[in-house]
């Protein structure tokens, strides 16, 4: 008998079931994967413009707070005021431009005069054979270079502390180390004189040796004594000073410009990081999530494989830091704070501040809207600041005339001629000159001419070889008859004498 039992299927195992969670399981889960998607999106690389972003070498080595402490207490921070003033000097183009625009200004025109009453009786071959010899030795000094170093320096610490090295036939002024001199008053002739701390040595005395016999002297004083600041001697050693009502510590001319070009620095870099930003783009790619499940962290891709996408999308994406990337299950927007077009530039707004805490018009270092006669009034000012150093110079120069023997004593005059009016002092010069005044000297100077290359030259071409009379002067309104002139109309004015409104309406009209 056929048995048709089936044979019995093996059963299969009972799934044990999971017991449910308690509400404070649920939320304990849940934090636990928040915190594992936390932990992975800070493993993903990330890039971030801010990261290219260089810092300004101003903010590296000066705080605005240590700069505000400085100018509080200018007599007890001497030294860190110059060394600020040379450290701007070197790395802002604004205060550089500023310093070498108002020293460069003079052009140290001299003409030479006498201290002595002249009359018929003066022997005149003397008296020019001991001009000659002044005018000699001013133009081995070369003054003009040697003037335009020492106020360069002038204008950034306020004191230039000079000493002078001599031979027959070269000159030299040494800039003294301004940490270790000081002002000790006035000689009668008006110079300022200065002490020197010999300590300077203490550390390298080897350097004794290239300097004159005074300071090898005055060293042994100092060693013996311990008198280490000691005045030099005032036939070498002479000062400059630009703010001279002020003889007590040095004051910065320009220290006022420090506060405005940090401003200014900080905009440049504010407005450096916004370019950026304008310029940057962002992609976002979203981790899909599963829409039909009920819990809201149940992604359709693992967060291990989207981050090592991510990482693979930025390591493409390295040799462009214009474009960064986030990766993110959630809806990202961007809120934008572009301020309007009639806003001001704020660097623009700063750096006019620069210059108008100098009392420098900004228009001589960039000429936009601006009319002449607004720069020529400007320029005008700023000539003022230079020829009240010229009389110091003076000063300086005539107690070393007054040194020189002879019979004949002499005095130097600076010229108030400025890099801007060379030309217009020349004329009011030669229209003296055609006039009987007798300012043949003035004229020449003008020109750039001193007195010593006057007189060769006038020796030269005239006496010896008779260049005049073999020159044919160039036709100008002084050779030239009425009839051989064809323009008409009045002549042409000079800048001064224009109105800002014709400049501005000759500018829109194009008319040079």
């Amino acid at each position: 008998m056929t048995d048709n039992t089936q044979p019995t299927q093996p059963t299969q195992p009972t799934q044990p079931t999971q017991p449910a969670m308690s509400p404070e399981e649920e939320k304990q889960l849940m934090e636990q994967k928040r915190e594992a998607i936390f932990q992975a999106v800070n493993r993903m690389k990330v890039s971030d413009p801010s990261t290219t972003r260089t810092k300004s070498s101003f903010t590296l080595n000066y705080t605005t707070e240590q700069v505000q402490r400085f100018l509080q207490n200018p007599s007890q921070f001497q030294k860190e005021l110059r060394q600020l003033s040379d450290y701007l000097y070197d790395y802002s183009a604004e205060y550089r431009i500023i310093i070498d625009y108002v020293s460069g200004l003079g052009k140290y025109a001299y003409v030479i005069d006498t201290l002595n009453f002249l009359d018929e009786d003066t022997d005149f071959k003397t008296y020019e054979k001991a001009k000659l010899k002044v005018a000699a030795h001013l133009n081995k000094m070369s003054l003009p270079h040697e003037m335009a170093k020492a106020m360069r320096i002038a204008w950034k610490h306020d004191v230039f502390y000079g000493y002078e090295h001599e031979t027959k036939d070269s000159y030299i002024i040494q800039n003294m180390d301004a940490n270790y001199c000081r002002l000790s008053g006035l000689d009668f002739d008006g110079v300022f004189l200065y002490e020197f701390d010999f300590s300077y040595f203490d550390s390298e005395p080897e350097l004794l040796l290239s300097y004159p016999r005074e300071f090898q002297q005055k060293y042994q004083i100092y060693r013996n004594t311990k008198e280490k600041w000691q005045e030099l001697d005032s036939d070498k050693a002479f000062a400059f000073k630009v703010n001279e009502e002020i003889t007590r510590y040095p004051l910065l001319p320009y220290s006022v410009l420090f506060d405005p070009i940090f401003d200014l620095e900080e905009y440049k870099k504010i407005q450096k990081a916004k370019i950026k930003m304008d310029n940057f783009m962002l992609l976002v790619q979203n981790i899909p999530i599963n829409d039909k499940s009920q819990n809201m962290d149940d992604f359709l891709v693992s967060l291990e494989t989207a981050m090592e996408f991510h990482n693979a999308a930025i390591a493409g994406l390295s040799n462009n830091p214009g474009i960064g990337l986030l990766t993110t299950p959630l809806a990202v927007n961007a809120i934008r704070t572009d301020k309007s077009s009639k806003d001001n530039d704020a660097v623009a707004m700063a750096l006019r501040s620069v210059y108008d805490a100098g009392g420098i018009s900004q228009f001589l270092a960039n000429s936009d809207k601006n009319t002449s006669i607004g720069v020529a009034k400007s320029i005008i000012v700023d000539e003022q600041k230079i020829y009240k150093m010229f009389r110091q110079i003076e000063r300086w120069l005539n107690r070393k005339l007054r040194k020189m023997s002879g019979k004949y004593k002499f005095k130097v005059k600076l010229l108030d001629i400025a890099s801007f009016d060379e030309g217009d002092l020349f004329d009011k010069y030669l229209k003296g000159a055609q006039s009987g005044v007798p300012v043949i000297d003035e004229t020449a100077m003008a020109l750039g001419i001193n007195y010593l290359d006057l007189h060769n030259r006038l020796v030269i071409e005239n006496s010896e070889l008779s260049l005049q009379s073999k020159m044919k002067p160039l036709q100008t309104s002084h050779t030239q008859s009425s009839s051989d002139k064809n323009d008409g109309g009045r002549p042409p004015v000079s800048d001064d004498a224009i109105s800002d409104k014709t400049v501005i309406n000759k500018d829109a009209a194009g008319i040079e």
